[in-house]
């Protein structure tokens, strides 16, 4: 037989199958396969992930999945992407548009989303964190989705300026329009001359925190400010200031001047008259003058060993050593010295003398010194020897006795300290011990104020006799002694004594004797009469008015004895 005959004789003839896939998915069998003439073969199709088996192609008997071989077969698996929806929410439905293309998308494929906002919206805080310049990009879908785009409602913050006043408003962010519920922060910068009275509109505006929940207004209140010129008449006499500072437009201020020292506050002028400056209902800058003018000053000093205070009546000076107050014109300032323990107040020099109290009228500048002294409490024995000659005159002799009476208050007048006595001379025979020496103060005083005032000629020599008897007689053993003469002339020639003489014995027996000369007394008879050395023991002034300066010096002198028991020469002649 031919060979083909005999091939078909011995195998059936074999049947090729072709398996192909058109899409993504798998065949079994695959590729190309031989099957005995006749054979009955499956097939089956395997989609890939993200797809569809859609049917078979090419032979007719390939489409039930069954093939016969009895001729060459080609079948064609058919496979198609799964078509994936995407699909959208708007939220709220006005806000605007959201559109995702392709859609739909198949598997593993790539859309992007749109989201448009409709006028007056914006996209919200949390889409805007997935949203790119209002587009959302979604790769590799694999299943059905839902894109949502949440937007929000717009609000405007209207800002407007009222009042007088210019400034500038904003708000911190600088923006104009706000995503519903956000806060923003108002500014307000008042102008030159403008104050910033506070933020007027919506009630939410005023305490400069606004939450955008709806479209609101806010105003600005800014108030015209007017400075006050001031002027100082002279410069720098003193300070004008005025409440409050700067004025608001249509209110009132007051301005009040203060003084420096050494100056006093006289009036107003300008847009002020008088003591007083009220502005009312001010609309422009205001002129202030203030004149001021030196005041009538008191100066108020303390001198001498001793301390105690001074005191006004007024309770306006309360001294230390030196203070000084400013009056106005003639107004009576009573000042009142008062010693500390262990004092004494002498009196008073410059506009005020004597030992009261003083009373000086403040109609120019005045200066008072107030003197104490250290009161001396050592055993001496005191003959105080007093001029009361027509050449003092009666007011004078006022001065001499007031010139006692501190004498008496510097001294602590007691049993086993100083003792006094008082003599006064004037013409030959009429003088007189006013009161011996003692040591009762009550009864020295009283004496003093007793005190005749003499007149007539100038016997020294008898004023120095009689005391010096007084402390022969009734000084105390082994006491220092001292003679305190006052006197304002020369012995009248007349005279049959010699002061100098008498002066000298008394030296001679121990008494030490101080001279004081007033006015016209005569220095070569103060230097005959004195102890040595004469710095110490004469004491000069030229005003009666002045005495009490002398007497802290004096007592300090006489507390302090220096006895001259030497025997001292002749005294010369004294030329009247």
């Amino acid at each position: 037989p031919e060979p083909d005959t005999y091939h078909y004789s011995i195998y059936p003839r074999l049947k090729i199958l072709e398996m192909a896939a058109s899409g993504l998915g798998f065949t079994s069998p695959t590729g190309s396969q031989d099957y005995i003439m006749g054979t009955q073969v499956v097939i089956t199709a395997t989609p890939a992930i993200g797809n569809v088996f859609g049917g078979w192609t090419g032979d007719p008997d390939c489409a039930d999945g069954h093939v016969t071989m009895i001729a060459n077969r080609n079948c064609i698996a058919n496979f198609f992407p799964i078509p994936l929806f995407i699909s959208t929410k708007v939220t709220p439905e006005a806000g605007g548009s959201l559109v995702c293309a392709p859609n739909p998308v198949f598997y593993g494929g790539t859309s992007e989303c749109k989201a448009v906002p409709n006028p007056g919206y914006v996209l919200n805080s949390e889409s805007e964190l997935n949203y790119h310049d209002g587009v959302l990009t979604l790769t590799n879908v694999t299943t059905n989705m839902t894109v949502a785009a949440n937007f929000t409602q717009m609000r405007r913050l209207t800002l407007e300026i009222d009042g007088s006043g210019a400034g500038e408003i904003f708000t911190a962010d600088r923006n104009a329009v706000y995503a519903h519920g956000l806060e923003t922060e108002l500014v307000a910068k008042a102008g030159e001359d403008s104050i910033f009275d506070g933020w007027s509109g919506d009630p939410d505006c005023v305490d400069g925190q606004v939450t955008m929940d709806q479209d609101k207004v806010c105003i600005a209140t800014f108030t015209r400010i007017y400075p006050v010129a001031i002027e100082i008449v002279p410069p720098d006499a003193g300070t004008v200031t005025c409440d409050p500072e700067f004025i608001r437009h249509g209110t009132d201020g007051v301005c009040t001047a203060t003084a420096e020292p050494g100056y006093k506050f006289a009036e107003f002028s300008g847009d002020c008259t008088g003591n007083s400056c009220q502005l009312q209902n001010v609309t422009g800058v205001k002129r202030v003058i203030a004149t001021f003018v030196h005041p009538n000053v008191l100066t108020v000093l303390k001198t001498g060993d001793g301390t105690g205070a001074v005191r006004s009546t007024a309770a306006d000076v309360d001294c230390g050593d030196v203070c000084t107050k400013a009056y106005p014109n003639s107004e009576l300032v009573t000042l009142t010295a008062t010693p500390d323990t262990g004092s004494a107040f002498v009196g008073w020099d410059g506009d005020c003398t004597g030992i009261g109290t003083c009373s000086v009228t403040m109609d120019a500048t005045r200066e008072v010194t107030a003197i104490f002294s250290k009161k001396c409490n050592k055993a001496v024995d005191i003959m105080l020897v007093l001029d009361s000659s027509g050449s003092i005159g009666a007011s004078n002799f006022a001065y001499v006795k007031d010139f006692a009476r501190s004498i008496l208050g510097v001294l602590d007048v007691h049993t086993g300290g100083p003792q006094l006595g008082i003599t006064q001379f004037s013409s030959q025979d009429r003088g007189k011990i006013e009161i011996g020496l003692t040591a009762d103060s009550a009864a020295i005083a009283t004496a003093i104020d007793n005190i005749v005032y003499q007149a007539g000629n100038t016997d020294i020599q008898e004023g120095i006799a009689l005391s010096q008897q007084e402390l022969i007689t009734k000084g105390r053993p082994n006491v220092a002694r001292a003679l305190i003469l006052f006197t304002d002339g020369t012995q009248y020639p007349d005279g049959t004594g010699s002061p100098a003489l008498e002066a000298a014995n008394a030296r001679k027996q121990g008494t030490e004797i101080f001279a004081v000369g007033v006015g016209k007394a005569n220095p070569k008879q103060l230097q005959d009469i004195a102890s040595a050395p004469y710095s110490k023991h004469i004491l000069n002034t030229a005003q009666f008015s002045d005495m009490i300066v002398l007497i802290n010096d004096l007592v300090n002198g006489v507390c302090e004895p220096t006895l001259d028991k030497i025997p001292e020469p002749a005294p010369e002649a004294v030329t009247p």
